[in-house]
């Protein structure tokens, strides 16, 4: 890797700009070395290592087929449009890379085509965007919904068009060779470097080789970066939800799929359906938070009603399989079937390795069930492909140690690990600022102590500030109180798309931002208009969630201590990536204040200040004064 990282390595010959960093030169060698001996390897690269091209070229010299995962949108796009055609113009030209999206992304034509046939929609306010997709659709080469740029992201209709993996006929489909997904797998298929992000992948994986199903082809090698997010997305992906929505689309799918002369003799097995749900799912209390599905909740009634919805949905199948010369008749009846099965699970099937939960939404509740633990299935998905698997991010490890990291996603302890050493002058250019004496965060008194340690802190860095909050209420009550105390203009999060919002942010370089935890990661702001981090508290986990709940409990009855095994390592974690926002580039620099008073006065705020960057601390404000002094 030398001929292309080292001083004066090919990448100093094509790049006008090209700085020799001696981490990025460690990461390839240890990557390419373990892709070679198709082996795992842990990775923290601590932002300005110059980690995406460190992997990418240690891929492409292993020649192995790769398929990179991405945790956010923004470092997927930094892939796709900045880092892999700087390689491929100055060095790879021949390289071929695809980018592959979820499903909804894509136009499905099978479903378009039936849609058309019987549209389902108010037509005067919807007519103009419809009438913008139908010419789309004429002229589209990809697909991807991201071309229609008058389309709003919530537009209904895209929910009635889109692929769905349970909708797909696969081979079997009329539109088979035209397809959106089967254009794109195949130039995937072809491609070197197939770029994904965390949700496909997993969605992908939890599939278990349905081959009409599936998206992304075979390959050789996987590169996890922002591996930190994995334990949770996995989770999603191989639990189960079923919710009303889930069922009211399969009968406006069957609906769509009737004649108008079938529809008369459905009419009463359909409708039937349709008062069970509404009368099922109102049996189960709208709260402000989600909450265990515990056994008392399984009332006589509940028994009752779900009783009588899964003999209509038998009788469903039962008409549907009559049908069963038409394949997409058979797709309707195995999604009714699996409606049944996972509600089921969820509702009656005693299982200690999942954490049954509800989540309102609306006037409406989801129903879930989650694996505790995901290890066991990363064991059997992931880890028995036998292949080389990176794991990289920039907060992997806990206190100097990668073991919670391993043991949350069932890594072999002794693996292949590295931890490289940040390029950032910390000690010179940043300082960690905790308060001499504060209330206690649970207090009533903290959210006082919130509003002056704020106003005084934003006053000494002349705005130029993100101020992330563990709640939203914390973070409301705050900005009321402040937002015009000010002569530069505060933000908060919600008030305008994100995207708008950081553009809006890094503009005015004064300003400041009021967000929660979509602020913490994913969020690049270098320069001058981020010179200041100011965190609330430290962002443990809220202990009532069910899955937490359920995640503390099992490590209580393995004989474990959940706070120092789970709940510290999660909000250490949390709390580099919060931390990670201000220093992005080696010119920058700035302070952060962590106003929760545990961090000095409970041992284990050791932990996570040994986890920081080694900064400077102090508990008095004039240093503060002195520092942005200093930088003029």
């Amino acid at each position: 890797m030398e001929r292309y990282l080292s001083e004066k390595g090919k990448l100093r010959e094509v790049l006008p700009h090209y700085e020799y960093r001696p981490m990025q030169l460690k990461m390839a060698k240890k990557v390419k070395h373990a892709l070679d001996k198709e082996k795992i390897l842990v990775v923290e690269a601590p932002t300005g290592t110059g980690k995406t091209i460190a992997y990418l070229l240690a891929s492409i010299e292993a020649k192995k087929k790769t398929v990179i995962s991405t945790g956010t949108k923004n470092l997927q796009e930094q892939l796709i449009f900045k880092e892999i055609p700087l390689i491929k113009k100055s060095l790879f030209p021949n390289l071929k890379v695809a980018l592959m999206k979820g499903r909804v992304n894509y136009l499905c034509l099978r479903r378009w085509k039936n849609f058309i046939k019987n549209p389902t929609f108010d037509w005067d306010d919807k007519a103009s965007v419809f009438s913008s997709i139908e010419k789309w659709v004429t002229k589209t080469e990809t697909g991807d919904r991201s071309e229609l740029i008058e389309m709003p992201e919530d537009y209904p209709i895209w929910w009635h068009i889109s692929s769905k993996s349970e909708l797909c006929f696969g081979l079997k489909c009329p539109y088979f060779k035209e397809c959106f997904i089967t254009k794109m797998r195949q130039i995937a298929a072809s491609s070197d470097i197939i770029v994904v992000n965390h949700h496909l992948f997993f969605a992908d994986l939890s599939l278990k080789g349905v081959a009409s199903a599936a998206v992304i082809p075979s390959y050789e090698a996987i590169i996890f970066d922002e591996a930190h997010q994995i334990e949770k997305i996995a989770a999603d992906f191989f639990g189960f939800m079923v919710g009303a929505n889930r069922i009211y689309d399969l009968l406006n799918d069957i609906k769509q799929k009737l004649s108008k002369n079938k529809r008369k003799d459905w009419e009463n097995n359909l409708s039937g359906i349709e008062r069970s749900i509404k009368y099922f799912f109102s049996l189960f209390p709208i709260t402000e938070e989600k909450y265990r599905l515990k056994n008392e909740l399984i009332t006589d009634d509940v028994k009752d009603t779900t009783n009588n919805l899964f003999n209509q949905l038998d009788q469903l199948s039962a008409r549907l399989h009559k049908e069963k010369d038409d394949e997409e008749w058979v797709f309707l009846e195995q999604r009714t079937k699996l409606i049944k099965e996972e509600l089921e699970y969820i509702l009656f099937v005693q299982d200690d390795e999942y954490v049954k939960w509800v989540e309102p939404v609306g006037e409406n509740v989801i129903f879930h069930a989650s694996p505790i633990d995901v290890s066991l299935q990363l064991r059997q998905n992931l880890y028995s492909k036998e292949i080389p698997i990176i794991f990289t991010s920039g907060t992997l490890s806990v206190n100097g140690s990668f073991s919670y990291f391993k043991k949350s996603l069932g890594l072999d302890p002794d693996i292949d690990e590295v931890m490289l050493d940040t390029p950032f002058d910390y000690k010179k250019n940043c300082l960690l600022y905790l308060p001499k004496e504060a209330p206690e965060p649970s207090s009533d008194e903290f959210i006082l102590f919130l509003i002056k340690e704020i106003k005084e802190l934003l006053t000494l860095s002349k705005g130029r500030a993100f101020v992330l909050f563990t709640s939203i209420k914390n973070m409301k009550e705050v900005y009321h109180v402040i937002r015009d105390q000010f002569s530069f203009p505060i933000y908060i999060q919600g008030e305008m798309p994100k995207t708008a919002l950081l553009d809006r942010f890094r503009k005015e370089v004064s300003s400041s931002l009021f967000a929660t935890f979509s602020f913490w990661e994913g969020v690049d702001v270098p320069g001058e208009s981020l010179s200041c981090v100011i965190i609330d508290k430290l962002p443990f986990e809220v202990p009532t969630d069910p899955v937490i709940e359920a995640k503390i409990e099992k490590i209580k009855n393995d004989g474990g201590n959940p706070f120092f095994e789970f709940q510290i390592p999660r909000a250490v974690l949390e709390l580099k990536q919060g931390i990670g926002r201000l220093l992005r580039t080696k010119n920058d620099k700035g302070v952060v204040a962590i106003l929760d008073v545990r961090l000095r006065m409970r041992g284990y705020g050791k932990i996570f200040i040994g986890s920081f960057p080694s900064f400077p601390i102090t508990i008095e404000k004039k240093d503060i004064e002195n520092f942005f002094n200093r930088l003029g």
